[in-house]
């Protein structure tokens, strides 16, 4: 593991295995900064640490030993140490360069420190699962390229691999003790990452980008939204890209 970069607000391990991806990484992250510090309203936002895997199984020991658990979720790539505010992630293929792989990779250091800033700048204890992923999706570059087609594309594969809706607040991350009817992720399903950017995106584009910063610092607010948010979001999506599915 390399020191690949270091600011007064945070410092990159990579593996040398995916040191090729650092500029870009990098590039990409000090950009989000700058619209970081503009929602948080922070001139300099607290330091973090990340640390950028290039096995997946030396990941996911690194992180069962870490956290003295047995195990780790399937799809899990990334989780957070509050102790030391460093977040541990895998990067276990190198994407070909400027595919939408590729931009949801660099974008991946954002989207932690996104995390990072979101509990530690407002939410605290008060995690709401979907939209903090959502945001940190969103704003971190990870969908900035997508185009009409992409994100109808990602509309589809949401719809066709999930089959239990309900309500998104109820949602958790989790393994196999987690029911189906409340599971964040799970394979055929619920897709609870795409959702997530589906609902931020369609606030934005209904809403706009100042109504997504504001309602970020009211839980109430975003808790009712959620109540509905799947069912909207389909509805929107569906009318949008003329989408015909079962849901």
């Amino acid at each position: 593991m390399k020191k690949v970069y270091e600011s007064d607000e945070f410092e990159l391990y990579m593996d040398e295995s995916i040191e090729i991806l650092s500029n870009a990484i990098i590039e990409n992250t000090l950009e989000k900064f700058e619209l970081f510090r503009r929602i948080f309203k922070q001139d300099k936002l607290i330091k973090s640490k990340v640390v950028i895997f290039g096995d997946l199984d030396e990941f996911r020991k690194d992180a069962c030993k870490q956290r003295k658990i047995e195990s780790i979720p399937e799809y899990s790539r990334g989780w957070f140490k509050k102790s030391e505010n460093a977040s541990f992630l895998c990067i276990d293929k190198i994407p070909l360069f400027e595919t939408k792989l590729f931009y949801q990779r660099i974008g991946c250091v954002a989207h932690e420190c996104f995390h990072n800033f979101y509990r530690h700048y407002y939410y605290g204890d008060d995690r709401i699962t979907w939209f903090d992923e959502g945001l940190a999706q969103y704003f971190s570059g990870e969908f900035e390229h997508y185009n009409d087609e992409d994100w109808c594309s990602l509309f589809k594969f949401y719809k066709s691999n999930s089959h239990y809706f309900g309500n998104i607040n109820e949602k958790i991350n989790g393994t196999n003790e987690v029911a189906d009817e409340n599971i964040f992720k799970r394979t055929g399903v619920f897709e609870g990452y795409a959702a997530s950017v589906l609902a931020i995106k369609y606030l934005v584009d209904v809403y706009g980008e100042s109504y997504v910063f504001s309602l970020m610092f009211n839980n109430d607010e975003i808790r009712k939204i959620g109540n509905n948010i799947l069912s909207t979001i389909s509805e929107y999506y569906d009318k949008l890209y003329n989408v015909e599915m079962s849901k």
